[in-house]
């Protein structure tokens, strides 16, 4: 089918499913909520012959791990319902002033919205059971502990006995800023899950420090480590040796969320936003001098992300440049096989591109964050390339061959610390953990 009539046929779709799931809420309707959702499910590998029904919640990176597990497993037929659906069935309930009060961090903690919060579980405890019938599911899996939207999902699954896993994809930071967020935060949160399976032991060390929804009872039961699924496709990625046209990847990043639990000095903090809007003009301007390297850079889906690169090109450039590619939906697996260098700064796209032997530039913050470690590659030098300025920036990538890792054992140590492992079986071992919670 053309893609402008798959674009077609989703369109009215999704019209179609957030209709009904308006007409059912303004009706008092769950079961027709429950028929919406049906539609909006889509089954991602419907060949399967496994046992087990899983139900995700989708998300961007989280079906990466979902399709990782499909292709490197294969035990689990995934049924996929976007979280906006889910979303417009929430903000119906949870609304008024208090909604804009309401935060992951004192969703458990605080009576703001409580009745919104009573009247979305009631909707859910109807729906549910309808939608288990319409779509036959032995679990639910998804990415995320602390959206405030499946606070109430968690409780309906364990009042009806329905296994509710995550698979914790929330981004890893560098050493004391892992635990500093987690002290900071996590106590006030609340899971009624099955099960969380988490990437590393040292994700889970962390978890079980911030006594986090008292875990530590429970610790080998209801946390897992299983390792990044998705990274499994990167490992098989580093085998194939194709010869690739020079192509510049740049994952953006926003200075909010890099640098909340790095700095605390208002001056530096300053210091490391025009930091961060210099580096992304850099990688802009290296375009517009190279035209003949095709540089791609891609920017998160909500739109404070997309706004703030959009700042930085129209105060700095004027007219297009086109061998420059703004990117919002592609596929990181693809993006990554199909270039020759990456860009990024304290990402999981960081890991990736190392296990699929890319070689990886990274912007300097070493002189800013001095008390504390500010990148993952303070043990492991020889896996970054830093670009300190543009002359920098601009010799790594114009000589990107000359910087690929070949430190091969110093690449596993690092994933193992990271990871927990660097065996590409991490799909094996999350579809083994989820039927095992399922029997």
């Amino acid at each position: 089918m053309p893609v402008i009539l798959k674009k077609i046929k989703y369109k009215i779709k999704d019209v179609s499913v957030r209709f009904l799931i308006k007409l059912s809420l303004f009706l008092n309707w769950p079961d027709l909520a429950a028929l919406a959702l049906w539609l909006a499910a889509k089954t991602m590998n419907p060949k399967c012959r496994g046992n087990y029904t899983v139900l995700g919640m989708g998300r961007s990176v989280f079906i990466d791990d979902i399709r990782a597990m499909m292709t490197y497993s294969g035990r689990i037929k995934y049924i996929v319902i976007w979280r906006t659906y889910f979303q417009i069935i929430f903000y119906y309930f949870i609304k008024g002033s208090e909604a804009e009060k309401l935060t992951e961090e004192n969703y458990h903690t605080h009576d703001f919205c409580k009745q919104g919060k009573k009247n979305y579980y009631l909707f859910l405890k109807k729906m549910f059971p309808r939608l288990r019938k319409l779509i036959n599911f032995d679990a639910i899996l998804c990415g995320n502990f602390g959206y405030p939207d499946q606070q109430e999902v968690e409780k309906v699954c364990e009042e009806d006995s329905i296994p509710y896993i995550v698979l914790h994809k929330e981004g890893l930071l560098p050493g004391d800023a892992q635990a500093t967020r987690a002290d900071r935060n996590l106590a006030s949160y609340k899971f009624r899950g099955t099960a969380m399976l988490v990437y590393s032991q040292k994700v889970k060390d962390e978890l079980l420090k911030s006594d986090f929804s008292n875990f530590s009872d429970l610790a080998e039961n209801r946390l897992i480590v299983v390792g990044m699924p998705r990274l499994d496709e990167y490992f098989a990625l580093a085998k194939d040796n194709k010869d690739l046209k020079k192509q510049v990847l740049f994952f953006s990043f926003h200075p909010d969320e890099k640098f909340v639990y790095l700095i605390d000095d208002k001056e530096k903090m300053k210091r490391a936003y025009e930091r961060t809007a210099a580096f992304h003009k850099w990688v802009i301007n290296f375009a517009f001098k190279h035209p003949e390297i095709d540089v791609k850079i891609k920017v998160k889906m909500a739109p404070h992300y997309t706004e703030y690169l959009k700042k930085i090109f129209n105060d700095n450039f004027k007219g297009d440049i086109k061998n420059l590619e703004i990117i919002h939906f592609r596929d990181a697996f693809d993006l990554i096989k199909n270039s020759t260098v990456v860009i990024s700064h304290l990402s999981t796209t960081c890991l990736m591109a190392i296990a699929a032997n890319k070689p990886l530039i990274t912007p300097y913050f070493g002189d800013l964050i001095t008390d504390r470690e500010w990148d993952y590659f303070t043990d492991y030098p020889e896996l970054a390339n830093y670009a300190k300025t543009e002359e920098d920036l601009e010799k790594h990538l114009l000589n990107s061959d000359k910087y690929q890792v070949a430190d091969l054992a110093g690449k596993n140590e690092f994933l193992e610390d990271f990871l927990g492992n660097c065996d590409g079986r991490s799909s094996l071992r999350a579809e083994n953990a989820i039927i095992n919670i399922i029997k």
